[in-house]
């Protein structure tokens, strides 16, 4: 969540936060202002006196200092070993201000907060407590004083301001344009105000852009109808569009995808083909046995994909040719359900030979004596092999001889000497750091236990250490390898790519990954600008790094991530759901300060 202090850095810039701090009293009987801080007042429509008390009205303990420089400002406190003005620094600062943003001083940061609306009386900013920033706005015109109107602000939150009357107002706030009527800040008036691909009308309704006005601007089979309430391209309307293969009989709203045919309660699910049970969990319709699939087409009561935690009814396969899912491409005709395998011939990958014919699913062991040359350890857990005392890390193979029964449950080295012999190499790599204690090697002549690992190799691109490994004749020999899947002949090493092709086929969970860089071998976002689109956080190249970046909001445009450039990490993020194209909201977390669109 953003701090309110710099949400009201934002606020100010926006031109929102309007008003004064008055120095009348409370009788309204003093008509000058103070001549300076601290100053007596001395009397109905006299200027102030010399003395050094405080005035005791309206806006006690306000000074003209602060208040001058902006509206919520009232006293000067020292933070962090500086002398500046402030909201507060008691309640009173806050509860005689009409100009502060809430009724209590959060001591701590020095800011006037709310709990509950009643916190807000007589707040120029507005009558309803925002309990998201803990300060006070609005939500509607009602909660403004005339002529003020409640306009949108950089982060969600709202406030009472003065109405635009043109283009120029709305200057400095992610709404540009003045919709004189109403007097508010909007995303845009026409639809030519819209510029992103996926938000392309503008809703007059709404006040921005988005991704339809009429089911004539949605195209897609599964989202046919437009839901005008949020702009969104939806799979229903109103209940009538949900019959057939659905997961529910009413249209319901989803904040994320507009409407959905969903269900509530088992009477949402009457005839439905899915099954007559309302998987709450989900909202969807679902069934518990076959006897509850009454379709003669969707005749089987199956889990959708495996760890799935409910059934629908489905159509039986009957050959492998109707499981089209990767992940489950086999039939199993006894049950009429897609499977990942029925037996070993069906697991083709190194890491996970073996099917588990209770579960379907392929693994990496069925037996112990299936881990006999595995890295992790001997014993065969749960279809992974691992290791559970340091017996089990003694066949040479190993990581090391010591097992690691934490966090990793493999094995790993403690010194040199215990990987005298080992296959990976004589040398124990970096002891210092236990989950990366492996048994490696710095040349080939330190290859010699297995005739067959006799390469010493880095295991993917950028790893610090390398072991013994067999040398690759071709890509399929570098499959296995999750970050070295392209074989470099010359060396026989597996590495990230040889040309732009393997990192664009190799890699398709990683779409940034475009081109090859030849000198390392490893994959880049970019060679030049013309390599950074949309996917990328930012679209221009930083050709010393090989990374796109941004250095702008424009260097964002239409940018998956969000249409702001954080300029201390130069990527494109958000700061807002608004810089998010439609359905994504601004929740994701980097870990570095930043969010982007999710």
């Amino acid at each position: 969540m953003f701090s309110r202090s710099w949400l009201i850095t934002l606020l100010l810039a926006a031109g929102l936060v309007l008003g004064a701090c008055s120095d009348d009293d409370n009788n309204n009987n003093n008509v000058k202002k103070d001549t300076g801080p601290g100053q007596l007042d001395k009397g109905p429509g006299k200027k102030d006196g010399g003395g050094t008390k405080k005035d005791g009205g309206g806006t006690k303990g306000c000074i003209a200092k602060c208040t001058s420089q902006k509206a919520y400002l009232c006293v000067e406190a020292t933070v962090s070993g500086t002398t500046k003005c402030v909201e507060c620094t008691k309640n009173e600062h806050c509860q005689n201000n009409p100009g502060a943003l809430g009724a209590t001083c959060d001591t701590s940061k020095n800011i006037c907060t709310c709990a509950k609306d009643g916190d807000c009386k007589g707040k120029s900013y507005g009558t309803k407590c925002d309990t998201q920033y803990k300060m006070c706005g609005c939500t509607g015109d009602s909660n403004c004083t005339s002529p003020k109107k409640c306009v949108g602000t950089l982060f969600g939150a709202k406030v009472c301001s003065k109405p635009c009357t043109a283009d120029a107002d709305c200057a400095g706030s992610t709404n540009k344009k003045c919709d004189k009527a109403s007097g508010k800040c909007v995303a845009c008036k026409v639809d030519a105000d819209c510029t992103s691909s996926t938000a392309k009308y503008c809703s007059a309704k709404l006040g921005k852009c988005v991704a339809c006005k009429t089911d004539a601007n949605c195209s897609s089979k599964t989202a046919p109808y437009c839901d005008d309430s949020s702009g969104k391209c939806s799979e229903c309307a109103k209940d009538s569009h949900c019959t057939g293969y659905v997961w529910g009989n009413k249209c319901m709203t989803s904040s994320t995808y507009g409407k959905l045919c969903r269900c509530k309660a088992n009477s949402d699910c009457t005839n439905n083909p899915n099954g007559p049970t309302c998987y709450t969990k989900y909202s969807k319709c679902s069934c518990k046995s076959d006897g509850d699939c009454k379709s003669k087409t969707y005749s089987k009561c199956l889990v959708p994909y495996a760890g799935a935690t409910y059934k629908n009814c489905q159509k039986p396969c009957l050959t492998n040719a109707d499981c089209t899912s990767s992940t489950a491409p086999i039939c199993k005709k006894a049950t009429g359900a897609c499977v990942a395998c029925l037996g070993d011939t069906d697991c083709k990958t190194s890491t996970a030979p073996f099917c588990d014919a209770t579960k379907n699913t392929c693994v990496a062991c069925k037996a112990d004596a299936d881990c006999k040359t595995d890295l992790n350890g001997s014993k065969c857990v749960s279809g992974a092999c691992t290791c559970k005392a340091d017996t089990d890390c003694k066949t040479g193979y190993a990581w090391g001889d010591k097992c690691d029964t934490g966090t990793l449950k493999r094995c790993k080295c403690a010194a040199n000497a215990g990987c005298a012999k080992n296959v990976n190499g004589p040398t124990c790599f970096n002891t210092s750091k236990a989950p990366y204690a492996k048994c490696s090697c710095t040349t080939d002549g330190d290859c010699k236990t297995d005739k067959k690992y006799n390469k010493c190799l880095v295991p993917y691109s950028g790893a610090l250490y390398k072991h013994c490994q067999k040398g690759c004749k071709t890509n399929a020999d570098c499959a296995a390898n999750a970050n070295a899947k392209a074989c470099k002949t010359s060396t026989e090493a597996c590495v990230q790519c040889n040309t732009d092709k393997d990192c664009k086929t190799l890699y398709t969970s990683y779409p940034w990954y475009k081109v090859c860089d030849a000198t390392k071998n490893s994959c880049a976002e970019c060679a030049k600008d013309a390599d950074c689109d949309s996917k990328s956080l930012g679209n221009k190249c930083d050709s010393s790094n090989k990374i796109c970046t941004c250095a702008k909001d424009a260097d964002c445009a239409n940018n998956i991530n969000g249409k702001k450039c954080n300029s201390s990490y130069k990527a494109c993020a958000c700061v807002a759901d608004t810089d998010c194209p439609t359905g994504k909201k601004c929740t994701g977390s980097t870990g570095f300060g930043t969010k982007y669109c999710k």
